[in-house]
């Protein structure tokens, strides 16, 4: 991506910033693919787990749950929130290759309490 170096805002979750540019253009296509992915937890402490599974190995995890659509004044301001408590089965995105998001899914999974299911490219 490529901005102007003017934040327009910033997102704070938990204990973390996240400074918001508007984008100008996208600087080159990212490698990694955005896959979709649903996973079921019995305690939202596992969601968390994978989670950190994810950012571990540099790939991107995140509950589709926990998109927020925002108004324009809104989106420019400062925005504070918290990551939601969930559990039971959703949609996430993933931003990892394929098989290495195998792999962390597999290593995460615990049956019973922990699965996951219809792993594919986003479209």
């Amino acid at each position: 991506m490529v901005h102007d170096g003017e934040p327009k805002g910033d997102r704070v979750v938990g204990e973390r910033t996240y400074r918001v540019f508007d984008e100008l253009e996208p600087f080159e296509p990212s490698q990694i693919p955005t896959l979709t992915v649903t996973v079921t937890v019995t305690d939202p402490a596992d969601l968390q787990a994978l989670r950190d599974l994810f950012d571990a190995d540099g790939f991107g995890f995140e509950p589709l749950a926990t998109g927020q659509v925002l108004c324009r004044c809104c989106s420019e301001g400062s925005v504070v929130t918290e990551r939601a408590v969930l559990g039971g089965a959703q949609r996430c995105l993933v931003a990892a290759p394929r098989q290495a998001a195998q792999q962390i899914l597999n290593t995460w999974q615990a049956p019973g309490t922990r699965t996951w299911a219809d792993l594919h490219e986003a479209t």
